[in-house]
């Protein structure tokens, strides 16, 4: 009778695992990334941004047993607003990584 056997199987289909995970793509692909200017691609400074990401939009947990959950509000000890970069930093690391001149 197999009724009350219990294999630790799990019958749930298992999700995709996407291409861009294996080994060598996702080196190559980092690899990639590294040679980019984030700045560029968003086509803003970081420590130029006015807000941070909305990280309850970004996690919305509809349909799930968290749903509904309210994220507290960070301490001072979540507050980096004196830590940003100045912009002549974020010169000096551009041009170390050769952003900047012929790229």
């Amino acid at each position: 009778d197999e009724s009350g056997s219990d294999d630790g199987g799990d019958d749930k289909p298992q999700p995709k695992v996407p291409s861009w995970v294996e080994r060598a793509r996702l080196t190559q692909q980092i690899e990639r990334q590294q040679q980019m200017d984030a700045d560029e691609i968003f086509q803003q400074q970081i420590h130029e941004q006015e807000q941070a990401c909305d990280l309850e939009d970004i996690f919305k947990s509809e349909g799930r047993a968290n749903a509904g959950k309210r994220y507290h509000r960070r301490t001072s000890s979540g507050c980096w607003d004196a830590d940003k970069l100045t912009s002549s930093e974020e010169h000096i690391y551009k041009t170390a990584l050769g952003f900047f001149g012929g790229r």
